[in-house]
């Protein structure tokens, strides 16, 4: 498994706006095998509860699934001419079902 986090800002993201601080996920992988299993569900769940910033960003998503997860959770594009990354709604995630491993 593979995570990398960063701390930046939503002007970063934006390319204009304030400096909001974010805590942004930019790489997540997971061997073939333990994909598909409610992991990064419980990853992204983790970092809404000890996220200290006010904002929570997932960067440079190029797996389908993971691309149609954050449309399905209606996650924000902070950039229209960027598709790759979004914004997180915390309350949806907090609503996930997420079963434990």
């Amino acid at each position: 498994m593979f995570v990398l986090v960063r701390k930046t800002n939503e002007r970063a993201l934006r390319g204009s706006g304030d400096e909001i601080a974010c805590l942004s996920v930019v790489g997540f992988y997971l061997p073939e095998q333990l994909q598909g299993q409610g992991r990064f569900k419980q990853f992204l769940k983790l970092c809404v509860e000890v996220n200290p910033w006010p904002s929570l960003a997932i960067e440079l998503v190029v797996n389908p699934r993971l691309l149609a997860f954050c449309d399905r959770l209606g996650f924000a594009r902070p950039d229209p001419d960027d598709a790759t990354t979004f914004l997180v709604d915390a309350a949806a995630v907090r609503r996930l079902a997420i079963p434990p491993l």
